[in-house]
């Protein structure tokens, strides 16, 4: 009897990303296609997600896929579409019975998690934490977007920024060194002879999601000693250990996810020894979420994990070509 294989994948609004092993954790091939979010993807996610998927396939039996997990972002607000989404997904990629279907938190949490019962703290373009008993999400806080929350993620950080460029340029706050940087990344031409209009028309042309991509002017400029960039840091990472601190007060486990925190920096630096006073635990930096995907997977369908598989899963992820073996 052919040996099973398992399927894995993260999907996010710009992009779909698959994996497959066989049982011990081998990497077998790996895929990626155009976002799949059920909610802001453009284009047809469904179909996104099965060409990642088939391309992670490759020449491999289909017959011999055992077991699934789907990480969609966006997938609790609309689970029966997601679950639509999913099932078309895994026919299309010549699949058959259907996949289990997680949140993008729950592979954050599943890839660099230590035991079942922990939290969650993502910082990306949004900001959000999760509570998880035996691996079961249980209690989240933030995550409810740029308007309405998501304080110290990129767009938090790329909106105070911008805000704090405008009130020196207009006298209302301190001078900063932010207004020269903001002028310069978003209106070096100065097409109205007025900075602050410049920088209003500019922000209201750009999507509040790319707001984030100012969020690396912020921390450059407190690198440097800006104080008024210092202070908006400061704010940031005081707001993510607070986030963390309303699901669980002396978790057993804490996994840092999302760019802010996964990418070296000052956010990162701030925020894993922060966290680390806080709940007297050191913090684990999440891998590749497909890692969480296949962990996941093989959790649900009962397969051994022996105690060495998460890391050489992970250590696998992180150094294996996009390719079929």
């Amino acid at each position: 009897m052919s040996e099973p294989l398992v399927l894995g994948a993260d999907v996010g609004g710009t992009s779909a990303k698959a994996a497959l092993i066989d049982a011990s954790g081998r990497v077998l091939g790996r895929g990626r296609a155009a976002g799949g979010n059920v909610n802001s993807s453009d284009g047809d996610p469904a179909g996104n997600i099965g060409a990642a998927l088939r391309e992670a396939l490759g020449d491999h039996d289909p017959a011999r896929v055992a077991a699934g997990m789907i990480g969609m972002a966006g997938s609790a607000a609309v689970p029966q579409k997601a679950r639509r989404v999913a099932d078309t997904a895994w026919q299309l990629a010549g699949l058959t019975g259907s996949p289990r279907i997680g949140t993008d938190l729950d592979i954050a949490y599943a890839a660099g998690a230590t035991g079942g019962d922990g939290v969650l703290l993502l910082a990306g373009t949004g900001a959000v934490s999760a509570a998880f008993t035996g691996y079961r999400l249980t209690k989240r806080c933030d995550g409810l977007g740029w308007l309405l929350g998501d304080e110290g993620s990129a767009v938090w950080l790329g909106i105070e920024g911008l805000r704090a460029a405008v009130a020196a340029l207009d006298g209302r706050g301190p001078e900063t060194a932010l207004a020269a940087a903001m002028v310069a990344r978003l209106a070096p031409a100065s097409p109205t002879g007025d900075p602050r209009q410049d920088l209003v028309a500019a922000a209201f042309r750009v999507p509040p999601a790319r707001l984030g991509e100012l969020a690396p002017t912020v921390v450059a400029a407190a690198v440097e000693g800006d104080p008024v960039a210092e202070r908006i840091v400061t704010a940031g990472c005081t707001a993510l250990v607070r986030t963390a601190s309303v699901v669980a007060d002396r978790p057993r486990c804490l996994v840092l996810a999302g760019s802010l925190l996964t990418t070296p920096g000052l956010v990162a630096q701030r925020v894993r020894t922060d966290v680390t006073v806080r709940f007297g635990v050191e913090p684990v930096v999440a891998p590749d979420p497909v890692a969480g995907a296949l962990l996941a997977a093989l959790r649900a369908a009962d397969f051994p994990i022996p105690p060495d598989l998460p890391a050489r899963l992970r250590a696998a992820l992180d150094t294996t070509a996009v390719r079929q073996s």
